[in-house]
């Protein structure tokens, strides 16, 4: 199988299991594959992209996720082989503020280091906030 071919399998994959989605509180990206009951059928998302397959005791599934820089180069390299519905989301999730892991580290303040409260602290060099 060519790596288009794989990129296109994998479109096709997210377009029926998968969702793009961008969390506020650390302006970081993901993007998930839907559910499996096996995390064979996922293993190969891993090996195309990178990320993780994690288990849900509750519901006894996997579901494969990537997030961050990644999870925006996945989401630019399946964009052309998705749906409208799909590529609205794509450009939705991408047209949110997003800092670099340099900008980000894991909601630590640039300027202290310490971690931030989510949603409600934010940093002393910007004007309005000051860190935990």
């Amino acid at each position: 199988m060519t790596f288009r071919e794989k990129i296109m399998r994998a479109a096709g994959f997210m377009e029926g299991e998968g969702s793009f989605t961008h969390f506020s509180p650390g302006n970081s990206f993901m993007a998930t594959a839907g559910q499996a009951r096996s995390p064979e059928t996922l293993q190969w998302l891993v090996e195309l992209f990178g990320g993780h397959i994690h288990h849900e005791h509750t519901r006894d599934m996997y579901k494969w996720s990537v997030a961050g820089a990644r999870a925006r180069g996945v989401m630019m390299m399946l964009y052309p082989f998705l749906s409208s519905r799909r590529k609205e989301k794509i450009r939705f999730v991408l047209s949110k503020p997003w800092r670099s892991p340099e900008q980000h580290q894991s909601g630590r303040c640039p300027d202290t280091g310490r971690f931030r409260a989510w949603g409600n602290v934010k940093c002393p060099t910007q004007s309005s906030t000051s860190c935990s």
